[in-house]
């Protein structure tokens, strides 16, 4: 896959992801006469953090067996984008003293690395022929 499509494959995961956030925000930001502040969004991002780490875990598995052949499929992109993006709102939420939990702060930082990993992977591995 070329360089030019790839890029491309990343704007196509940002706006899925952001579509994705939008929608919860959308459907799970509480009103203003809440009585549980921000609850819902923060089991919401938690449980979407731990799935984005589970799908980022098996992308890497299958990369590493051998059954996605090369870094060029939208999955991988996808998985890394995600993870990334995760990762970079763990850190600003961890900056602007949002974020306090321990367990959190891992499963952010685990996020960022996956993040790294996969895209590093996507971008720089070559197609490799069968």
């Amino acid at each position: 896959m070329k360089l030019g499509l790839k890029f491309l494959s990343t704007l196509y995961s940002l706006i899925i992801v952001a579509f994705i956030v939008g929608l919860s925000l959308v459907f799970f930001y509480p009103s203003k006469n809440a009585p549980t502040d921000n609850f819902g969004i923060a089991i919401l991002l938690i449980l979407f953090l731990i799935f984005a780490i589970v799908i980022g875990l098996t992308s890497i598995i299958l990369r590493l067996l051998g059954v996605l052949k090369s870094g060029a499929s939208f999955f991988i992109n996808f998985t890394g984008t995600l993870n990334l993006f995760l990762g970079i709102l763990g850190i600003v939420l961890l900056c602007t003293n949002n974020l306090t939990d321990k367990f959190s702060i891992a499963l952010f930082c685990l996020s960022f690395l996956l993040g790294i990993c996969i895209l590093a992977d996507f971008f720089i591995s070559k197609i490799q022929s069968t």
